[in-house]
């Protein structure tokens, strides 16, 4: 049998979201790259490198949430 890394309340937790959610989601992580990329270009290390740190935690998340929408194998 195989065994989650996640605890059954939070495997739960996750298998609830709505597909819409976990699209915002990627919506989310593109939208800091975006800003993160604008940020670098306009010479503000400090604000880029905020949306990046967001930009990855949120991909993370991400990553996570549409994997809980894979069938087990």
């Amino acid at each position: 049998m195989r065994t989650s890394p996640l605890d059954a309340p939070d495997r739960a937790l996750l298998q609830t979201r709505q597909p819409d959610e976990r699209w915002s989601t990627v919506r989310l992580v593109s939208a800091a790259a975006a800003l993160h990329g604008r940020a670098c270009s306009r010479g503000r290390p400090g604000s880029a490198r905020a949306l990046a740190v967001a930009s990855l935690v949120d991909s993370n998340r991400g990553v996570v949430l549409l994997a809980t929408g894979l069938p087990p194998t």
